[in-house]
């Protein structure tokens, strides 16, 4: 086959790829199931996917040398991912085994009838360590048509705060958004998504374990702290640190009261 470029000879490698590889959970079912409701699922295939994996593998199949490096957890969803690389001929031994880690996955719904599939927004988008060129799952023949949010619990307590330079229209230096349940004080559950802090919006997980079954009142300061061991500010933003950290703590006391 000819791809109308010249490969360079004398290489190890004819191409080399650092970035996201993940397992998918691809379940076709008959029809999208509405809100609160369930649909027998067709078929439920494990395939080892990932932009920058399934790019080495494409190139292994079509007789080039391909080399993948990234991290897998000490999952079996990991050792699925580098059997694969290793059957279709992709040189992985670049690829670290993070102990105590869980491996990348997403989970896939297919619309029998039109194709169309449904992804999570945790999985939705795509930061630079995992594909820098780009920031969502979209394929290149691939639109969003619709975004789905299901109906709050009742009682859900919900707040969103921006600080920014100027004017509202501006870009934030950092936004909070948060949504949870609470019962006699204590968080029951809940997401905390920041904005300004990196390249897509980032869920602080770390935040809500913290405060899970606990008191807010008594335990938002210690569990927005959090936000420090996760952080790896760059030498013109650290300061953003301190601010995600007191936004955090006010945005969700403020939705309490």
């Amino acid at each position: 086959m000819e791809f109308g470029i010249e490969i360079p000879a004398g290489k190890a490698f004819d191409a080399v790829a650092l970035g996201l590889n993940a397992i998918d959970h691809l379940i076709v079912v008959p029809h999208y199931p509405g809100f609160n409701s369930k649909v027998p699922l067709i078929s439920h295939t494990l395939a080892p996917g990932g932009q920058c994996a399934t790019a080495m593998v494409t190139l292994a199949r079509l007789g080039m040398r391909a080399r993948y490096i990234g991290k897998v957890g000490s999952d079996d969803f990991g050792r699925l991912q580098i059997r694969s690389l290793k059957s279709e001929g992709v040189e992985s031994t670049g690829v670290m085994v993070v102990q105590g880690a869980d491996s990348q996955i997403a989970y896939i719904i297919v619309d029998q009838p039109s194709g169309e599939r449904t992804v999570p927004f945790d999985n939705y988008f795509v930061g630079p360590r995992q594909d820098i060129l780009h920031e969502n799952v979209l394929k290149a023949d691939e639109i969003m048509t619709e975004v789905f949010i299901p109906n709050p619990a009742p009682g859900t307590k919900q707040a969103w705060a921006k600080l920014k330079d100027r004017q509202v229209y501006d870009f934030a230096i950092v936004s909070v958004a948060a949504a949870f349940t609470v019962q006699n004080d204590l968080w029951q559950d809940g997401r905390v998504v920041l904005g300004g802090v990196a390249p897509v919006p980032y869920r602080a997980t770390g935040i809500e374990n913290q405060l899970k079954g606990k008191n807010i009142k008594t335990a938002i300061r210690q569990a927005a702290a959090t936000i420090r061991t996760a952080s790896r500010p760059m030498s013109m933003n650290a300061f953003k640190v301190d601010v995600a950290q007191n936004m955090v703590e006010r945005t969700i006391l403020g939705a309490l009261a």
